[in-house]
Formats: structure tokens, C-alpha cells, sequence
């Protein structure tokens, strides 16, 4: 029972620490390159404790049952080591050589953590709606931050949780250009507003999992779920926005048609409650789609501007095209793991 508190409080920490994460940088493997530095995070002491006493656990509770699970999922293991074993292998042509087992040795401490998150919600050690209800509330949290930032064009002096300095006059900051004025995009606790793009897009799809996966059965309960979830939506989509992150904005777009689409099948089935319930909450993201573009038009307009001279398009399509030199040139073991924006310099 103690090592499953332990596991439990670990994980839920773990997973609250990732969206307020302060790093310390303690070894440059190559001056002046973001990639090319060994950090340490304080999710990094939680993400110890979670593995050493999931180590712990399942060791403690391993079944024969647990063994049918292992050879019914074998080829995904098989995967995952082969994908390790490249990776160990590309380390001949690092650059870096220290980078190189700096970055496998992140990547297999992911994978465990991986392997042992889905091995809990599989034995119901954890839940998923526990999961669901912590990305929800950091999501909310940070479009909060997120809003704050864009509203006063500065930092919030969070920096002990991980926020960034933030400025228009700061070098490296993401900006958007607006009628020849300068605007520095939301960015939350994370490194960059794409980062939260994508945290913000993976809580609204928490938020909606909650919605579809929950019953509500008494009107009390129906009106409170109804203000929560209504209000989570809303101040969610607001920081997707604020993110000025396309891709954030693409996948944001694909969720909403996807709810358009089972509200219009909802209509024929018979199920009223559900019916409703997903009518109700599709309507409610389009008009926070439709009351916020309105507001925020004018920069959204300025991000649709793709131009080939930006300095966003012209580095992606450069370090496209290193990439595909480098898979052309070592189409096997690619350059050493962790090791492209190195070799592409």
C-alpha cells in the first residue's frame, strides 16, 4: 500500500510539475546551441521517485496475468527496443558523444515512464479520468497565464516556475507583427508559445474525454459539471488562441469539426441525453471560436500572412533541407541521436 501512495502522489506531481518546470543548466556540449544543453529540471526528482517506486510496484504485484499482457503487446516492446538500439547505435557518428548518451538517456526514461503509465491505468493504479481532471486544470491555468501575458506584453515574474523572460524588446522572444507594432505571444510557463499550443490543445481534449466519458444524474450536479466545463472551454480555446500557434490552431480546428460532425450523426440516435449534451458543448466551442476571432482578428489575420522571406519559413525550410542531406547522406544511423542541430551548424 505505501508504494502505491508513493507511485500515485509521484505521478500526480509529475504531471503537475511538467506544465510549471524550472530548469537549471549545467553543461553547454556546444556554445551559444539550445539543443546542445544538459539540463536539469525539477520534474526530473519526481520523475526518479515515480520510476524507482514503479519499479517497486511492479515487482510487488506482478501476475502471471501481467506476462499475457507482456506477449499480447510484445511487438511494441520489440519496437521500442529496436528504436533504442538505433539510437545506441548512431552514437558512432555523434558529434558529440556526450550529447548523444545525455539525450538517450532522457528518451529510455521516457520510454519507462511510458511503459509504466500504461501498465497502472491497465491495473487501475491510476485512472485516466484522474489524468484528464490534472490536464484540465493546468490547461486552464496556463491560458490564464497565457492571457495575463499577452494582456500586459510582459513576463509575470513566474520565472522560479518556468516562465520565460518575456519582452517586445527581448531577443529570441515569439512575436507577431500587427499594423507595424510589435506583440509578444502568450507562452505560459513553457519554453515557447508552440509548446503551449500543444499542452493547451491535449487539455481540451481532456476536457471533452471528461464530458463524454461522464453521467451525470442529478440536476444539482448537471448545472455545476455544465458552468465548469462550459468555463474551461472557453478560457482553453482563449489560450490556443493567444498561442498564435498554427499547428496548435490546425488541430484545434480538426477537434471542432470532429464535434460538429458527431453532433449532426447525435441527432439521429436515439439517445437524447447524450444528444444534447454534445449539441450544447459544440455549440458552446464554436461560439468561443466565433466571440474570440472576432476580438482578436486583426492578429490572427497577421499569422495567416505566411511570407517565403520570414525568418519562421526560411530556418524550417533550412533545417528541412540539412535533414534530408543528413538522411541521404547516413540513411541508417542518421547522425548520432541528439546530435542534428549540431551537425547541421
Amino acid at each position: 500500500m505505501g508504494n502505491i501512495k508513493i507511485f500515485r502522489w509521484s505521478f500526480m506531481a509529475l504531471l503537475a510539475a511538467l506544465a510549471f518546470n524550472f530548469r537549471y543548466i549545467f553543461l553547454d556540449f556546444f556554445t551559444g546551441v539550445e539543443y546542445a544543453r544538459a539540463s536539469f529540471y525539477t520534474s526530473d526528482v519526481l520523475l526518479m521517485i515515480f520510476l524507482l517506486s514503479g519499479i517497486a510496484l511492479v515487482l510487488e504485484r506482478w501476475t502471471t496475468r501481467d506476462l499475457f499482457a507482456v506477449e499480447r503487446y510484445k511487438w511494441l516492446f520489440i519496437t521500442l527496443a529496436i528504436f533504442f538500439m538505433f539510437g545506441t547505435l548512431s552514437l558512432i557518428h555523434a558529434s558529440s558523444l556526450w550529447l548523444g548518451l545525455y539525450t538517450l538517456l532522457r528518451i529510455g526514461a521516457l520510454i519507462f515512464m511510458t511503459l509504466l503509465i500504461a501498465y497502472s491505468i491497465r491495473r487501475k493504479i491510476i485512472l485516466l479520468r484522474e489524468i484528464c481532471i490534472i490536464f484540465v486544470s493546468l490547461a486552464v491555468v496556463q491560458s490564464l497565464i497565457g492571457f495575463l501575458q499577452f494582456s500586459t506584453q510582459s513576463d509575470l515574474g513566474l520565472r522560479y516556475f518556468g516562465e520565460s523572460l518575456l519582452s517586445v524588446n527581448t531577443p529570441g522572444v515569439a512575436k507577431i507583427v500587427y499594423a507595424g507594432m510589435t506583440f509578444i505571444r502568450a507562452y505560459g510557463t513553457f519554453p515557447h508559445p508552440n509548446v503551449l499550443g500543444a499542452f493547451l490543445v491535449i487539455g481540451l481534449l481532456a476536457t471533452l474525454s471528461l464530458l463524454l466519458r461522464n453521467t451525470i444524474r442529478q440536476s444539482a450536479e448537471r448545472i455545476y459539471e455544465m458552468i465548469m466545463y462550459t468555463s474551461s472551454i472557453f478560457i482553453i480555446t482563449l489560450g490556443i488562441l493567444l498561442s498564435f500557434s498554427r499547428a496548435a490552431w490546425v488541430v484545434f480546428g480538426l477537434i471542432t469539426l470532429f464535434f460538429v460532425y458527431k453532433s449532426i450523426k447525435c441527432l439521429l440516435c436515439s439517445d437524447r441525453n447524450i444528444t444534447d449534451i454534445l449539441i450544447f458543448f459544440t455549440s458552446i466551442i464554436l461560439c468561443s471560436i466565433v466571440v474570440q476571432v472576432i476580438i482578436f482578428w486583426p492578429f490572427i489575420a497577421s499569422r495567416f500572412a505566411i511570407r517565403v522571406g520570414d525568418a519562421a519559413v526560411s530556418e524550417r525550410v533550412t533545417y528541412a533541407r540539412i535533414a534530408f542531406d543528413e538522411i541521404r547522406e547516413r540513411p541508417l544511423l542518421g547522425v548520432g541521436i541528439g546530435n542534428h542541430v549540431i551537425h547541421g551548424i
